[in-house]
């Protein structure tokens, strides 16, 4: 089962989240989770999250802002789509 539903409030945690630490290039959903609940409470964010896990949930956030999986297992570290490397595109002789 896919889950795609992004809870608004949740995002607008991780987003605030995400821009005080300055924007990293690279970020980890379970330090956010962390992060949060230490914040705002594990019971506030088990109300926030729209998947079984709230790890997941944030996921699903940082995915809407712009973020993908970098591959490493269990989706720990999640990397700007606009910072991944890219082969050069190659130009018209």
């Amino acid at each position: 089962m896919q889950y795609t539903q992004v809870n608004q409030d949740l995002m607008h945690l991780v987003a605030d989240y995400v821009i005080g630490q300055g924007l990293p290039v690279r970020c980890r959903p379970i330090w956010i989770a962390r992060d949060l609940a230490d914040e705002h409470g594990e019971e506030h964010l088990n109300r926030l999250r729209s998947t079984q896990t709230i790890k997941t949930s944030i996921q699903l956030c940082l995915e809407a802002l712009g973020y993908v999986s970098e591959g490493v297992a269990g989706d720990r570290v999640w990397i700007r789509e606009d910072c991944l490397q890219r082969p050069p595109t190659p130009v018209a002789a």
